[in-house]
């Protein structure tokens, strides 16, 4: 297939801007039996996450682009963790950690702390 006819310009270039992803891309999935459990985890799906006040500002404050609109449509009954797997880059171990012990602290002050052993 051809490309368009018009230049390339700098704006179609985004080979700096998705290296990140693109490493990301190269690391193994996370596996669910890294991260705790509970109530407020990233086992939990995204949908029951966002009814929660306390989840819902850590998801918000890390993945704020991504929960208005057609992908947090789409991802509503997926947890983290398998949101994580299968949009290679867009949650990085690093972040989905950092997410899982934001939710874990939030879990904590709500008073829901539940399970919070790793492993489902």
């Amino acid at each position: 297939m051809r490309p368009a006819s018009r230049p390339v310009t700098a704006e179609h270039l985004l080979v700096r801007e998705q290296r990140a992803q693109a490493e990301a891309s190269r690391q193994p999935p996370p596996r669910p039996e890294d991260f705790p459990t509970g109530p407020l985890s990233v086992h939990v799906p995204l949908c029951d996450l966002l009814r929660r006040p306390g989840a819902a500002a850590v998801l918000r404050e890390h993945l704020a682009t991504l929960l208005d609109g057609l992908f947090a449509r789409m991802a509503a009954d997926l947890a983290l963790l398998q949101i994580a797997a299968f949009a290679v880059g867009l949650l990085p171990a690093a972040r989905l950690h950092t997410i899982a012990t934001e939710l874990s602290e939030a879990e904590t002050r709500s008073g829901t702390a539940g399970s919070t052993h790793r492993g489902r």
